[in-house]
């Protein structure tokens, strides 16, 4: 059994001002990721959640976060897609990206 670890997700923005839509959305997109990078279903927590920018940590068994993180870090890099990602993992990243973009991250 893996030990949780927290995957963070940020939208920036001041509270009033953060839609609570794109929040949603932007959470249900790091769970789909998350997800997308297991065989076996995996169970999913809010483990923080801080205000300024909306702040919240999704926890999740720590080797599937490692492989998100380190899966973004090759992307960064630009290396080829991650051996345990698949289409599902990188349409999430790039919703992810979009909703942040539109709230102004």
């Amino acid at each position: 059994m893996d030990n949780m670890k927290s995957l963070q997700l940020k939208l920036d923005g001041q509270p009033g001002e953060i839609d609570a839509a794109a929040l949603a959305k932007a959470l249900d997109h790091t769970v789909r990721l998350l997800r997308s990078v297991s065989e076996d279903p995996i169970d999913c927590k809010i483990g923080e959640l801080r205000v300024g920018s909306a702040c919240v940590g999704v926890l999740a068994s720590e080797s599937k976060v490692d492989s998100v993180l380190d899966g973004l870090k090759q992307l960064e890099n630009g290396g080829a897609l991650p051996d345990e990602w698949d289409s599902s993992s990188i349409e999430a990243v790039l919703e992810i990206g979009k909703i942040a973009r539109d709230q102004g991250g």
